[in-house]
């Protein structure tokens, strides 16, 4: 996540956001007429189409701006690309017949070029979209290579991944660091990909499906079947219809527990009182204690702690050291991982708090992420190093929390925001316009 190179363009994205969420009707403006000045640009109606472009963004004649759409300054539409409905480009280059619509969003030196299409809310950043590969839907694409007549849809998440052939990627699966290609399916909140990209190949090929909560830090290709909670962390599996909970390096037993009849490690505790729903699973040497509650598809890992009245639900994932206490909640498809190789890398979530939809907390070495009282963290945000998160704040969209920086009172941040230098925000909405890289 440090490796976000992103956010000078950034401030563009938010408002058109901004202009997303308010059916496009422009904010803090002044139009006169045939030109608008928003904030420090001037822009222009595009001749075909009547959409308004940024005075140092180029649009070809034949290329097509829907009045509702907006070229934000360093872009590039040629040909006969077409920006359409309340789309929005922001520092990219969309080219030759290549279509953006509904309410989609490149940024970022994005190139979308040949026949590909961008549509529903997606968010495209720093990605090659090429071929006639469709990205659509509520899908977060940043960092990668797409390309063939690939397809990523249906709250899909793919960071520096290569998507070629006719892959598909949907279903809130996550990819990192990772290449799906040929007809390869991967869906149902299944995760391929891992951090480690000097040790790690990660790979889905062939004809080859991954699904159903999955972890796939392998390669899966030919006509293997990986899902259930199956688990391949290493080597190939190339045949076979591999399920519930199989992985390749350990081979764990599990057993149900009797409030909730889900899945439980040998090597994990449940308590009694705890509860673990009937597609939920504890791995490892995780813990639920107390009146805690674990269910939907969450997934508990490694030496996590899940107690008191906490909940973990949705397609949640929780690993490393962790703890979720009180009456903290974690759900959707939020990830929540803190260090599995040390002694002193912890995340804490606790009070009322909650971290949902795509968040990210992290925590490494000597490093301790702490969300609490009535804080949330939401979207695609993220949270790691040494920040602290509490009070009644807020984080949320493409916000990025590091370093010793806390969050709290009644402060909102969210955008493309980036505070990383022990900032301490007690209020106020802040979109990152006031702190850059």
């Amino acid at each position: 996540m440090k490796r976000m190179r992103w956010l000078g363009f950034c401030l563009m994205i938010i408002l058109s956001t901004v202009l997303i969420f308010s059916s496009c009707a422009p904010t803090e403006e002044t139009d006169l007429g045939e030109t608008l000045v928003l904030g420090e640009e001037k822009y222009h109606r595009h001749p075909n189409g009547g959409g308004w472009v940024a005075e140092s963004s180029y649009v070809s004649p034949t290329a097509y701006v829907g009045p509702n759409a907006r070229v934000y300054p360093q872009s590039s539409v040629e040909d006969y690309a077409r920006i359409e409905d309340c789309a929005t480009v922001t520092d990219a280059v969309v080219k030759d017949n290549a279509r953006i619509y509904d309410y989609a969003s490149v940024s970022c030196g994005s190139i979308i070029k040949e026949n590909a299409e961008i549509g529903g809310v997606a968010f495209v950043s720093e990605t090659v979209v090429m071929g006639k590969a469709k990205i659509c839907d509520h899908t977060f694409v940043t960092l990668s290579i797409v390309l063939d007549n690939a397809e990523i849809f249906e709250g899909a998440d793919v960071d520096t991944g290569f998507i070629s052939g006719n892959a598909k990627v949907y279903g809130y699966a996550y990819i990192l660091n990772a290449t799906v290609s040929d007809d390869a399916r991967v869906y149902e909140g299944a995760r391929v990909g891992s951090f480690e990209t000097t040790r790690k190949t990660c790979q889905v090929s062939g004809s080859a499906r991954v699904y159903g909560k999955a972890d796939i830090e392998g390669i899966v290709t030919g006509s293997a079947r990986v899902h259930g909670y199956a688990r391949v962390l290493e080597g190939e599996v190339s045949e076979g219809d591999i399920w519930w909970l199989y992985d390749t390096n350990i081979k764990t037993t599990y057993h149900t527990h009797p409030n909730g009849r889900g899945w439980v490690a040998d090597t994990a505790y449940v308590a009694p009182t705890a509860y673990v729903g009937p597609n939920a699973v504890i791995h490892d040497n995780a813990q639920v204690l107390d009146q805690a509650r674990v269910y939907g598809f969450a997934q508990i890992y490694d030496t996590a702690i899940i107690s008191d009245n906490a909940e973990v639900f949705g397609f949640a994932w929780i690993t490393g050291d962790v703890r979720v206490k009180d009456n903290a909640k974690v759900y959707d498809g939020a990830h929540v991982s803190g260090c599995k190789r040390c002694e002193n890398g912890l995340v804490m979530v606790g009070g009322e708090s909650q971290v949902y939809g795509n968040a990210h907390l992290s925590a490494y070495e000597d490093e301790c992420v702490q969300v609490y009282e009535n804080a949330k963290v939401f979207e695609r945000a993220s949270v790691y190093d040494n920040a602290q998160i509490y009070g009644d704040a807020q984080i949320y969209g493409e916000a990025n929390i590091w370093g010793d920086t806390q969050i709290y009172g009644t402060a909102e941040v969210f955008g493309c925001a980036c505070y990383k230098d022990g900032e301490k925000i007690s209020e106020g909405r802040h979109d990152g316009s006031d702190k850059r890289w």
